[in-house]
Protein backbone atom coordinates (compact mmCIF):
# COMPACT_ATOMS: atom_id res chain seq x y z
CA UNK A 1 0.00 0.00 0.00
CA UNK A 2 1.34 3.43 -0.96
CA UNK A 3 0.33 5.67 1.91
CA UNK A 4 1.19 8.85 0.03
CA UNK A 5 -1.04 7.87 -2.89
CA UNK A 6 -3.75 6.89 -0.42
CA UNK A 7 -3.82 10.33 1.19
CA UNK A 8 -3.61 12.01 -2.20
CA UNK A 9 -6.79 10.10 -3.09
CA UNK A 10 -8.47 11.41 0.07
CA UNK A 11 -7.48 14.95 -0.90
CA UNK A 12 -8.85 14.49 -4.42
CA UNK A 13 -12.13 13.27 -2.99
CA UNK A 14 -12.43 16.33 -0.76
CA UNK A 15 -11.58 18.71 -3.61
CA UNK A 16 -14.09 17.00 -5.91
CA UNK A 17 -17.04 18.18 -3.83
CA UNK A 18 -18.54 21.54 -4.85
CA UNK A 19 -19.72 21.97 -1.26
CA UNK A 20 -16.33 21.63 0.46
CA UNK A 21 -13.57 24.20 0.77
CA UNK A 22 -10.11 22.76 1.37
CA UNK A 23 -8.12 25.44 3.20
CA UNK A 24 -4.89 23.50 3.67
CA UNK A 25 -3.45 20.66 1.60
CA UNK A 26 0.07 19.49 2.42
CA UNK A 27 1.25 15.90 1.92
CA UNK A 28 4.93 15.28 2.54
CA UNK A 29 6.97 12.69 0.70
CA UNK A 30 9.51 10.47 2.35
CA UNK A 31 11.66 12.08 5.07
CA UNK A 32 15.28 12.97 4.55
CA UNK A 33 17.91 10.25 4.84
CA UNK A 34 19.29 12.11 7.86
CA UNK A 35 15.92 11.99 9.63
CA UNK A 36 15.55 8.27 8.91
CA UNK A 37 19.06 7.21 9.82
CA UNK A 38 19.97 9.54 12.67
CA UNK A 39 17.53 8.15 15.23
CA UNK A 40 18.12 6.33 18.50
CA UNK A 41 14.96 4.22 18.33
CA UNK A 42 13.58 1.45 16.14
CA UNK A 43 10.22 1.16 14.42
CA UNK A 44 8.02 -1.83 13.70
CA UNK A 45 8.04 -2.95 10.06
CA UNK A 46 4.60 -1.39 9.61
CA UNK A 47 5.65 2.02 10.95
CA UNK A 48 8.91 1.97 9.03
CA UNK A 49 6.94 1.26 5.85
CA UNK A 50 4.64 4.18 6.61
CA UNK A 51 7.33 6.74 7.42
CA UNK A 52 9.57 5.80 4.50
CA UNK A 53 6.59 6.35 2.20
CA UNK A 54 5.39 9.69 3.57
CA UNK A 55 6.44 12.05 6.31
CA UNK A 56 3.14 13.40 7.55
CA UNK A 57 0.43 15.59 6.09
CA UNK A 58 -1.96 18.38 6.95
CA UNK A 59 -5.35 18.52 5.23
CA UNK A 60 -8.01 20.94 6.51
CA UNK A 61 -11.52 21.30 5.11
CA UNK A 62 -14.97 22.62 5.96
CA UNK A 63 -18.45 22.99 4.56
CA UNK A 64 -20.58 26.01 5.45
CA UNK A 65 -24.14 24.68 5.39
CA UNK A 66 -25.57 28.20 5.37
CA UNK A 67 -23.96 28.73 1.95
CA UNK A 68 -25.43 25.49 0.60
CA UNK A 69 -29.15 25.44 1.38
CA UNK A 70 -29.72 22.45 -0.92
CA UNK A 71 -27.92 20.18 1.56
CA UNK A 72 -30.25 18.40 3.95
CA UNK A 73 -29.16 19.02 7.53
CA UNK A 74 -28.85 16.16 9.99
CA UNK A 75 -30.13 18.42 12.78
CA UNK A 76 -31.55 21.92 12.63
CA UNK A 77 -28.59 23.23 14.65
CA UNK A 78 -25.99 22.12 12.09
CA UNK A 79 -24.35 25.13 10.47
CA UNK A 80 -20.85 23.93 9.64
CA UNK A 81 -19.08 20.62 9.25
CA UNK A 82 -15.31 20.38 9.22
CA UNK A 83 -12.37 18.06 9.44
CA UNK A 84 -8.62 17.78 9.66
CA UNK A 85 -6.07 15.07 8.89
CA UNK A 86 -2.79 16.18 10.40
CA UNK A 87 -0.17 13.47 10.78
CA UNK A 88 2.98 14.54 12.58
CA UNK A 89 6.40 14.21 10.96
CA UNK A 90 8.82 11.45 11.88
CA UNK A 91 11.08 13.82 13.82
CA UNK A 92 8.33 14.28 16.45
CA UNK A 93 9.08 10.73 17.63
CA UNK A 94 12.58 11.81 18.67
CA UNK A 95 11.69 13.59 21.92
CA UNK A 96 8.91 13.79 24.55
CA UNK A 97 5.95 16.07 23.88
CA UNK A 98 6.38 18.60 26.67
CA UNK A 99 3.17 20.39 25.83
CA UNK A 100 1.22 17.20 26.57
CA UNK A 101 3.35 16.43 29.63
CA UNK A 102 2.77 19.86 31.17
CA UNK A 103 -0.95 19.65 30.44
CA UNK A 104 -1.53 16.26 32.04
CA UNK A 105 1.18 15.64 34.64
CA UNK A 106 -0.85 17.06 37.54
CA UNK A 107 -3.65 14.52 37.01
CA UNK A 108 -1.32 11.52 36.60
CA UNK A 109 0.37 9.51 39.33
CA UNK A 110 4.16 9.51 39.31
CA UNK A 111 4.15 6.02 37.75
CA UNK A 112 1.63 6.98 35.06
CA UNK A 113 3.62 10.12 34.31
CA UNK A 114 6.34 7.87 32.89
CA UNK A 115 3.92 7.00 30.10
CA UNK A 116 3.50 10.71 29.39
CA UNK A 117 7.23 11.01 28.78
CA UNK A 118 7.11 7.95 26.51
CA UNK A 119 4.11 9.23 24.52
CA UNK A 120 4.51 10.51 20.96
CA UNK A 121 1.41 11.96 19.32
CA UNK A 122 0.79 10.48 15.87
CA UNK A 123 -1.85 12.84 14.53
CA UNK A 124 -3.93 15.85 15.54
CA UNK A 125 -7.66 16.05 15.00
CA UNK A 126 -9.02 17.82 18.09
CA UNK A 127 -7.72 18.80 21.53
CA UNK A 128 -9.95 16.40 23.47
CA UNK A 129 -8.52 13.13 22.13
CA UNK A 130 -4.80 12.61 21.60
CA UNK A 131 -3.67 9.51 19.72
CA UNK A 132 -0.14 8.19 19.49
CA UNK A 133 2.51 5.66 20.39
CA UNK A 134 4.32 4.74 23.59
CA UNK A 135 8.06 4.26 23.33
CA UNK A 136 9.28 1.15 25.12
CA UNK A 137 12.98 0.31 25.29
CA UNK A 138 13.74 2.65 22.39
CA UNK A 139 11.18 0.96 20.17
CA UNK A 140 7.76 1.83 18.74
CA UNK A 141 5.80 -1.32 17.96
CA UNK A 142 2.92 0.40 16.15
CA UNK A 143 0.33 -0.04 18.90
CA UNK A 144 -1.79 3.09 19.22
CA UNK A 145 -3.01 4.57 22.49
CA UNK A 146 -5.31 7.49 23.21
CA UNK A 147 -5.52 10.04 25.96
CA UNK A 148 -8.69 12.00 26.70
CA UNK A 149 -8.64 15.55 28.03
CA UNK A 150 -10.08 14.54 31.41
CA UNK A 151 -8.35 11.15 31.67
CA UNK A 152 -5.77 10.01 34.22
CA UNK A 153 -4.16 7.41 31.98
CA UNK A 154 -3.82 5.97 28.49
CA UNK A 155 -6.18 3.50 26.82
CA UNK A 156 -5.35 1.27 23.83
CA UNK A 157 -7.00 2.18 20.54
CA UNK A 158 -9.48 -0.66 19.88
CA UNK A 159 -8.04 -1.51 16.47
CA UNK A 160 -4.77 -1.70 14.56
CA UNK A 161 -2.62 1.05 13.09
CA UNK A 162 -3.67 0.00 9.58
CA UNK A 163 -7.35 0.18 10.54
CA UNK A 164 -6.80 3.61 12.08
CA UNK A 165 -5.42 4.85 8.75
CA UNK A 166 -8.42 3.34 6.93
CA UNK A 167 -10.77 5.07 9.36
CA UNK A 168 -9.14 8.41 8.62
CA UNK A 169 -10.38 7.91 5.07
CA UNK A 170 -13.76 6.62 6.17
CA UNK A 171 -14.37 9.73 8.28
CA UNK A 172 -12.28 12.06 6.06
CA UNK A 173 -10.75 13.50 9.21
CA UNK A 174 -14.15 14.65 10.44
CA UNK A 175 -13.77 16.71 13.61
CA UNK A 176 -13.63 14.48 16.71
CA UNK A 177 -13.86 11.26 14.70
CA UNK A 178 -11.29 9.36 16.83
CA UNK A 179 -13.26 9.83 20.04
CA UNK A 180 -16.59 8.84 18.50
CA UNK A 181 -15.02 5.90 16.70
CA UNK A 182 -13.38 4.58 19.88
CA UNK A 183 -16.66 4.97 21.77
CA UNK A 184 -18.64 3.38 18.91
CA UNK A 185 -21.03 6.32 18.73
CA UNK A 186 -23.70 5.20 16.26
CA UNK A 187 -25.36 8.63 16.14
CA UNK A 188 -22.08 10.19 15.01
CA UNK A 189 -21.71 7.55 12.30
CA UNK A 190 -25.23 8.27 11.09
CA UNK A 191 -24.42 11.98 10.88
CA UNK A 192 -21.23 11.37 8.89
CA UNK A 193 -23.05 9.02 6.50
CA UNK A 194 -25.90 11.52 6.13
CA UNK A 195 -23.56 14.22 4.83
CA UNK A 196 -21.08 11.99 2.98
CA UNK A 197 -23.71 10.70 0.56
CA UNK A 198 -24.68 14.29 -0.26
CA UNK A 199 -21.15 15.67 -0.55
CA UNK A 200 -19.58 13.02 -2.77
CA UNK A 201 -20.53 10.83 -5.71
CA UNK A 202 -20.88 7.18 -4.71
CA UNK A 203 -18.21 6.03 -7.19
CA UNK A 204 -15.56 8.23 -5.55
CA UNK A 205 -16.29 6.70 -2.16
CA UNK A 206 -15.99 3.19 -3.59
CA UNK A 207 -12.69 4.09 -5.30
CA UNK A 208 -11.19 5.21 -2.00
CA UNK A 209 -12.39 2.06 -0.25
CA UNK A 210 -10.59 -0.05 -2.86
CA UNK A 211 -7.32 1.79 -2.27
CA UNK A 212 -7.42 1.01 1.44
Amino acid sequence: MSFKLFFEAILRQLKSSPFIEVTKAVIHGEPSRFTLEDRDFTLSAELLNFYTNMDGCDIVWHCDLNQHPTLDRFTEDDERIEGRIQINKLYTLYAPNWKVINLFEDQFTELEAQDLRAFRQFDINDDYTRVGFLEERDHFDGTLYFLLEDADGFSPVPYSFHQYIKNMAKYLGWQAWPYHSFMENEEFDKKVAHYTKQLFPEDLIKELEKKS
